[in-house]
């Protein structure tokens, strides 16, 4: 239509092209401002909650284990939050080095230590998009081959 209707050059019509596609951008960019003035100005965010109580994991002596959480651990009555998971040890401390924590596919793995016999806590926390958390606490418990032969 450009070229042919309006009797414009290539490089004339790639001009034209650019100029719109920067008008678009900043009219998304406006449009995307005024949703979230208009979303903090009408909306009460609310706090994700603990919708079902985590599982506790029972290991056996250094082997490896891996526990799913459920999708639906956490939930969050705010339409359109997403929910950002991350595990810790209670307190924050990061978890230890024999513990993996995959947020995206909500998985632990790890293999447990050589200890006697333990058991460790872990705080998973999920935050929405303002910051708001909710957090559920479990426990991996582990029994060694050595307190296993006594």
């Amino acid at each position: 239509v450009g070229i042919h209707y309006l009797g414009l050059s290539i490089p004339q019509f790639a001009l034209v092209n650019l100029v719109l596609a920067v008008v678009c951008f900043f009219l998304a960019l406006m449009i995307g401002r005024e949703y979230r003035r208009l979303v903090r100005e009408n909306v009460a965010n609310q706090a994700p909650t603990l919708n079902r109580p985590i599982p506790d994991i029972e290991a056996g002596p250094n082997g490896a284990f891996q526990a799913t959480l459920a999708a639906d651990t956490f939930v969050d009555a705010d339409p359109g939050d997403v929910l950002t998971l991350s595990a810790q040890l209670p307190g924050g401390e990061p978890l230890p080095a024999w513990i993996t924590f995959h947020a995206n596919t909500r998985t632990f793995r790890g293999t447990v230590p050589s200890a006697d016999h333990a058991e460790t806590e872990i705080e998973v926390v999920a935050r929405d998009f303002d910051g708001l958390s909710a957090s559920g606490s479990f426990l991996i418990r582990y029994l060694s081959l050595k307190a296993q032969a006594d």
